[in-house]
């Protein structure tokens, strides 16, 4: 079995693509110009309902995706693809 990143769900073109409307999103929503939506340290505002704190970023990146999706441009956006052959692992002794 090949090397695995568990937490990698995007292929690097993906990631960039996001990252880029994340920064643009954030724009949208009044962040400053140039600064990242940052997961980890969100601004406050953009919080919304604590059952729900990403919500509206969520919703903006969705559309900004199947936009893109549907206009059949690069980059094409994917999911990594799930490992294979691990059937038979088992932990080294």
């Amino acid at each position: 079995m090949q090397e695995y990143d568990l937490y990698e769900y995007l292929p690097p073109l993906t990631l960039a693509w996001c990252r880029v409307q994340l920064q643009e999103i954030g724009q949208v929503l009044g962040l400053p110009i140039g600064a990242d939506f940052d997961p980890e340290d969100p601004p406050t505002d953009l919080l919304g309902d604590p059952k729900e704190p990403f919500r509206v970023v969520y919703e903006h990146l969705r559309i900004r995706a199947e936009h893109h999706w549907n206009s059949s441009i690069e980059p094409f956006l994917g999911v990594c693809d799930k490992p294979h052959g691990a059937g038979d692992w088992s932990p080294e002794r």
